[in-house]
């Protein structure tokens, strides 16, 4: 961890306008008790036949994300299938897209818009 993410986290980040509403926030999130030992990351070309994936990440740019949102809406009867949640990168990909895949109507979510996550994200996956 770098001197500058090590210093937000020891003064805070400041995302959020003060203690209580962090704590609002916090308790908002859908903390789920996973029914695995391990939550396993990978590309989707080593999923195994029968194996079947419980989030599907893609990472693109914004004229594929905007040709994802008009698919997500394809054969919806209304036009609200894509949320742009805030939290942290790992939260919006990680708990928040494994609770709509659970629900009965599940959104796509668009996730990794953490301004602290993107600068570490970039480095190994690109602009």
């Amino acid at each position: 961890m770098g001197r500058g993410a090590a210093s937000d986290l020891v003064h805070g980040e400041r995302y959020v306008k003060d203690p209580e509403a962090v704590k609002r926030f916090v308790d908002s999130l859908p903390m789920t008790e996973v029914p695995t030992r391990y939550v396993v990351l990978k590309p989707l070309a080593q999923v195994r036949p029968g194996e079947r994936p419980e989030v599907v990440v893609f990472l693109v740019d914004p004229d594929r994300l905007s040709a994802l949102v008009v698919l997500a809406n394809y054969r919806r009867g209304s036009n609200e299938n894509v949320i742009v949640p805030w939290g942290a990168g790992c939260q919006t990909i990680g708990i928040l897209a494994y609770r709509e895949a659970r629900s009965a109507q599940p959104r796509a979510v668009v996730g990794l818009t953490d301004l602290s996550a993107r600068k570490y994200v970039a480095r190994q996956l690109g602009h």
